[in-house]
């Protein structure tokens, strides 16, 4: 079963997904030789092969990379760039975020922050200050 949920402060519609895994677990599959694997453990074990194969990150080489035909910034913009920012303008960045959309590396929605930041001010401040 397969219900839409309702949005909140957000785009993406969440989804509620019922199963009833007794039923919807394969009982057979073929691994890569083309052999049927029968045991739960070995077909849980080639599930697991098959999403860190398809979810992890393998290097390509970059090749060859373009000549210095890029544009250059002139001297204003590079002042710009380089100058520090104020806690006004983090708060500004941090507040125009959506509260609830994906949490950061953290594991903390940008809300949290948001509703702390009077405690958090400077933390966070000398944080991106750092980062940045």
């Amino acid at each position: 079963m397969v219900a839409h949920l309702p949005r909140i402060k957000s785009d993406h519609r969440p989804l509620l997904l019922v199963l009833n895994l007794s039923s919807s677990l394969p009982r057979a599959i073929r691994n890569d030789d083309g052999n049927w694997l029968f045991d739960p453990a070995d077909i849980e074990d080639m599930a697991n092969v098959f999403f860190q194969k398809l979810y992890s990150e393998i290097p390509s080489p970059l090749g060859r990379l373009l000549s210095n035909n890029f544009p250059q910034l002139d001297p204003v913009d590079i002042s710009f760039l380089g100058r520090p920012m104020s806690n006004i303008e983090i708060k500004e960045a941090l507040f125009d975020m959506a509260p609830l959309k994906a949490p950061g590396s953290d594991g903390f929605h940008a809300l949290f922050f948001q509703k702390y930041w009077d405690t958090l001010e400077k933390v966070v401040c000398d944080w991106v200050r750092k980062v940045f």
